[in-house]
């Protein structure tokens, strides 16, 4: 066996098995199992990690954390960038808060929250891709958070691209020697990490991207099929399956009856606010299949979704996305 082989073979066999975690019933109730036991789920998550507190937590028994993170961008500089340029990638920050954790608490188990964000070199290259609202005058403005642009979800190509840092990010993970210390991975994206619509919170109105636009249309398509369809639920002849556009924000804005909408004149805000739910929960499983392929379903996936209640009033809750639970 030559010298390199016998490395490669001794690696192998150090490597640390990832534990399985996934969420079964146990005494009727849905338990989060962890290498086959049950475990009561408390947990310490922090957005400014430090060894003190792990080590804190770890001496009265609390041995599961979530910490920020993310294979991409942090949209709210939660965590420093791992995609730094096209085929660039750095996860040495991440790395270091592992070691934080581990160094304070040996028995840790841990599911970092990912935020999938754009970095701003992305979004420069790409314009068409962004985000888009309207300010109130019918007009459509780039979206910035924090002085940030940022994708639409709508966009294929930011999908793409960002699942393939998520690949890599876990599977520099789940090869490292850390690895069987982590149960899974916490997906955040969208206003306040939360999957709600960008600017939903700021009274911003989205999104009007060309990419957006593209979808709704094919959302519409699949709806109504033909263009006469949807010219009778819209009420609007003049309309059809390649021209439709979202709606203005105050045709959106707007209702008939306190916060109800009348289908026989809005009925293209309501399709609008149903898209949006749609578009944010496809999103959240295609980057969930990403994940549950790239462990081999053997680790969990968790997400921010269903604010329902906290989200009432007319503004939000047309425009976050959470009404397809």
């Amino acid at each position: 066996m030559s010298c390199l082989a016998l490395l490669l073979s001794c690696a192998a066999a150090t490597a640390p098995e990832p534990p399985e975690a996934y969420v079964r019933p146990h005494h009727g109730v849905p338990t989060l199992i962890i290498n086959g036991k049950p475990h009561p789920g408390t947990s310490y998550m922090t957005y400014r990690p430090e060894a003190k507190y792990f080590r804190d937590m770890g001496q009265i028994g609390v041995h599961l954390y979530s910490f920020s993170a993310t294979p991409t961008e942090s949209t709210y500089n939660l965590a420093a960038p791992t995609w730094i340029d096209h085929q660039v990638f750095d996860h040495s920050s991440f790395d270091a808060r592992v070691k934080l954790l581990l160094d304070a608490d040996p028995e840790a188990f841990f599911f970092p929250r990912l935020f999938l964000g754009t970095p701003p070199w992305w979004a420069k290259t790409h314009p068409d891709e962004l985000v888009r609202y309207d300010p109130g005058d019918g007009s459509s403005v780039e979206l910035r958070i924090r002085e940030k642009l940022v994708a639409s979800w709508a966009s294929e190509l930011w999908r793409a691209s960002s699942a393939d840092a998520l690949r890599r990010f876990i599977r520099h993970v789940e090869s490292s020697d850390y690895a069987d210390h982590v149960i899974g991975y916490h997906l955040a994206s969208g206003t306040t990490e939360e999957w709600m619509q960008r600017g939903s919170n700021e009274d911003h109105w989205c999104d009007y991207s060309p990419v957006n636009v593209a979808m709704f249309r094919q959302w519409l398509t699949k709806k109504y099929q033909t263009d006469e369809g949807l010219r009778h639920a819209w009420n609007n002849e003049s309309t059809s399956l390649t021209t439709a556009g979202v709606p203005s924000r105050e045709e959106r804005g707007s209702a008939e009856r306190d916060y109800l909408r009348d289908p026989v004149v809005a009925q293209a805000s309501i399709d609008y606010s149903q898209y949006t739910s749609w578009l944010v929960t496809d999103t959240i499983g295609y980057f969930a299949s990403v994940v549950k392929e790239a462990v081999g379903r053997k680790r969990l996936v968790g997400v921010f979704y269903g604010y329902v209640l906290q989200l009432a009033g007319a503004t939000r809750e047309q425009i976050s996305g959470h009404h397809a639970f």
